[in-house]
């Protein structure tokens, strides 16, 4: 029945009261659409809208889904999506919209779990705790935004336990509104299957954080993001920092900063985890694009496709504290790239343990320092890779920063560098003093050791130099077959 026919028939039943559908036939008063009678149900169905056209409810009205035989009240409808103005959200910018927020949020919770519904426009938002089993969907970036009212405190906050959560299409804009303090998303320690995609975020303190559990190699699991733009997170904060869990996924996300409105710690902060995997993104701007640090199980990158362009000290810094250990990490077909006051990628130990590195079919280029410097670290392969143009802002001194520099310390064992070409390319001007640089031991006691490089093209550096290193009490070197300006090994 159209909406019309609907009406027509409610104005041909206008002067009667009407208490019930059997008090219509006791009247004998039954009106006609298209020569067919009304049914009970549909009569029943005008009741409920004289009574909600007049400030009642008609939540109790039935409706039929086209094409289907199975009428269901309009209450059952709206429930199966909780959203959120009809729990008194106003999306108006100006009213604190916290207490309706969490009002849908716990209707759907307190059915076992369903949709909270976000339509467009700007929602005030303080903190809200977030159960298992909710799927939060706004309508897309720069489209459902919050807004916080005040400078600290977390916004979606993962309830301990918390398991099979999604948000979806939020952004949070703080252009008027700087945090100094807590996340955009809290991700609990024992929370797990967390779906975080579609959103964005501009002048966040830490925009994702995720907890340890407390236990040796605990902390959330299974976390997935992806779709993802940070602009702008707020000065000395991590984007995205780990403080624990196993199996995070993060891949299409961008994360750039405008250095000159604010000085971010590092985009990547992983202080513990056993699992994760980055790709597809692009990093930019920040102190370090990525900080990984020991702990008692910091173990198991992945970053795959991945540019990590522009840092204000070591592009990617690996530092293992005494007693903790870094283990299994690799990068991919990454570009790592204008460090403007450090090295491309630097493992340093402060009596700590960084096992098993690869970094593989990449890019490094145009860093200020040394393009791999190797303090500490077992177990290394670097091959197939581009290292090229580094030492860029103090070449005309000729500092002696090098493409990869292997210290002289037995912290050091087991590198293998091979099939690269290390030194300068057609684009980038002859910055390295050497392209790769074995230091000289540190005493007769002290001194890396078990190191390949082979097949390395190492021509193209201001001392025209490709490798150097003083054999010493070293034992286990195999240096062959590359090219260099001062002859081949």
């Amino acid at each position: 029945m159209t909406l019309r026919k609907f009406w027509r028939a409610a104005l041909l039943t206008s002067a009667v009261s009407i208490a019930a559908p059997h008090a219509v036939a006791q009247k004998v008063i039954v009106p006609f659409v298209d020569g067919k009678a009304l049914t009970a149900a549909q009569l029943n169905t005008m009741q409920q809208g004289f009574v909600a056209a007049s400030g009642g409810d008609a939540s109790n009205a039935m409706a039929l889904a086209k094409a289907s035989s199975i009428a269901r009240s309009l209450s059952d409808r709206f429930a199966e999506h909780c959203n959120v103005l009809d729990y008194g959200a106003k999306n108006d910018q100006i009213t604190d919209d916290t207490a309706s927020w969490q009002a849908a949020i716990n209707a759907c919770a307190a059915k076992g779990g369903g949709i909270v519904d976000v339509p467009g426009g700007v929602s005030i938002i303080g903190t809200l705790n977030v159960p298992s089993f909710i799927a939060i969907h706004g309508r897309g970036m720069r489209t459902s935004v919050i807004q916080s009212p005040t400078l600290t405190g977390d916004t979606f906050n993962f309830l301990a336990g918390a398991h099979y959560v999604e948000i979806s299409g939020i952004e949070y804009n703080g252009f008027s509104n700087h945090r100094t303090g807590g996340s955009f998303f809290h991700i609990c320690g024992t929370c797990g299957t967390i779906w975080i995609h579609n959103v964005s975020s501009y002048f966040a303190y830490n925009v994702m954080r995720v907890d340890s559990d407390g236990t040796e190699f605990g902390g959330a699991t299974e976390i997935y993001a992806d779709t993802l733009d940070f602009r702008n997170t707020q000065t000395g904060s991590n984007a995205f920092e780990v403080d624990g869990g196993n199996d995070l996924f993060v891949s299409h996300l961008t994360m750039d900063n405008d250095w000159s409105s604010v000085q971010p710690a590092a985009g990547f902060a992983i202080n513990k985890t056993g699992g994760f995997w980055l790709s597809d993104s692009d990093i930019i701007n920040f102190t370090n694009n990525m900080k990984v640090t020991g702990s008692n199980n910091t173990a198991w990158g992945f970053v795959i496709n991945t540019a990590f362009d522009t840092s204000h000290a070591d592009n990617i810094l690996f530092d293992a504290p005494n007693g903790t250990v870094i283990y299994g990490w690799q990068f991919v077909a990454s570009w790592i790239s204008s460090a403007s006051n450090g090295d491309g990628i630097h493992f340093q130990s402060e009596g700590g343990t960084i096992d098993g590195f690869l970094f593989a079919t990449g890019k490094i280029m145009n860093n200020s320092k040394d393009g791999i410097d190797i303090e500490s670290g077992l177990h290394f392969d670097i091959a197939d890779s581009m290292i090229v143009g580094d030492g860029a802002a103090n070449y005309s001194a000729n500092q002696g920063y090098v493409g990869v520099r292997i210290t002289g310390g037995n912290s050091v064992q087991s590198i293998r560098v091979h099939h690269n070409t290390i030194g300068t390319a057609m684009q980038y001007p002859i910055y390295p003093a050497v392209a790769v640089k074995v230091e000289d031991q540190v005493s007769t006691t002290n001194y890396s050791d078990y190191l390949s490089i082979t097949d390395n093209d190492l021509r193209g550096t201001l001392n025209k130099q490709g490798l150097y290193y003083n054999a010493g009490n070293r034992q286990h070197v195999i240096a062959e077959h590359n090219w260099g300006d001062d002859g081949d090994d």
